[in-house]
């Protein structure tokens, strides 16, 4: 009786990996012929893109994400978190044998494989009180339609964060999934934290999404302790690199220093109807009616001539002055 019992969870075991492998590798070869295709990625002086491959590149040069500074000297930009550059340089150490755009869209491309793979993984979860071949197709719908989202996709093999906050997001609601269902474990609940630490330090939103996950599941379990753990940990990385970058910009900053931007290009009238509504726009960020100190004007005056006579990656402008541009930006977005 045992040997017939085990017999079918032997089979669904089978079934689940066939089913996840399959959406995996095909999210893989998916996003690899997008990234063949496009060849490079269009990387311009003052985007985001170009930020994060810059100090990917100063990590793996052992300058520790300090980049070069207006005037002279090197500087941290804590523009945004640094997981994904750290992410990224990783990557490029594993593809030695790449060049290092390559490496890191390479990087962006199986994180997008592991993104695809683990939404078949949580489909699955949830479809578990279904017929079999029910719960087959309804993983595949949803890992494929994942996996091949052009959208999706296109993040995957840009130089964006979005490359590693999507499978992080996944990874975290799955393991939310096994822990309310008694199938996770110590080891499990460590890992969910480490995610949440990822997530808050690749994008600074990420740790109120993310724990908003890992609450409901706190609430669902009837308030066991062992939740406790994973929020800690999270909080704890926040709190660690807001006191870094804090001290670098010498005022406090929660977590990057351009959660002003990311509010005010949200919110200027051009945003506030028709095709506007609900997008991001960079044309809402310049402040020309705000006065910054005489040393901050001075640095973003040396940035903008340099971008005037150089298609390249601008000099940094220290720290101090991006948290009082950001700073500036936040009070206008409020207003």
């Amino acid at each position: 009786m045992t040997s017939a019992a085990s017999s079918p969870d032997r089979q669904n075991r089978r079934s689940h990996w066939l089913v996840v492998g399959g959406v995996a590798v095909v999210a893989f070869v998916f996003r690899g012929c997008l990234l063949l295709m496009s060849s490079r990625v269009a990387v311009f002086p003052g985007t985001d893109d170009t930020w994060y491959d810059a100090v990917a590149r100063s990590i793996e040069r052992g300058d520790f994400g300090r980049l070069p500074a207006v005037f002279s000297g090197s500087v941290l930009s804590p523009r945004f978190p640094p997981a994904y550059p750290l992410v990224l340089s990783a990557g490029r150490g594993l593809l030695f044998w790449v060049e290092t755009q390559n490496a890191h869209r390479w990087t962006g491309v199986v994180l997008g494989a592991l993104a695809a793979g683990t939404v078949a993984a949580l489909a699955w979860r949830l479809s578990r009180i279904t017929r079999s071949s029910t719960r087959v197709l309804l993983t595949l719908a949803a890992g494929l339609l994942f996996a091949m989202n052009p959208v999706v996709a296109g993040a995957s093999t840009s130089l964006m964060a979005e490359a590693l906050v999507l499978p992080v997001a996944a990874l975290v609601l799955l393991l939310v999934d096994r822990l309310v269902t008694g199938d996770g474990g110590t080891g499990e609940v460590i890992v969910l934290g480490v995610l949440l630490a990822v997530g808050a330090l690749t994008r600074s939103e990420a740790i109120v999404v993310l724990s908003a996950a890992v609450l409901g599941g706190w609430l669902a379990s009837r308030r066991e302790r062992r939740w406790i753990l994973p929020l800690a940990i999270g909080v704890a990385a926040v709190i660690t690199w807001s006191a870094v970058v804090s001290v670098a910009a010498g005022r406090p900053v929660a977590i990057s220093t351009n959660s002003g931007s990311l509010l005010l290009g949200a919110n200027c009238p051009r945003l506030h109807n028709a095709d506007g509504i609900g997008y991001w726009s960079f044309v809402c960020l310049p402040l020309p009616d705000v006065k910054m100190s005489a040393a901050t004007a001075r640095r973003t005056r040396a940035q903008d001539n340099f971008l005037m006579k150089n298609f390249a990656f601008p000099p940094q402008i220290v720290a101090r002055a991006e948290a009082e541009i950001s700073r500036a930006q936040l009070d206008a977005a409020i207003d």
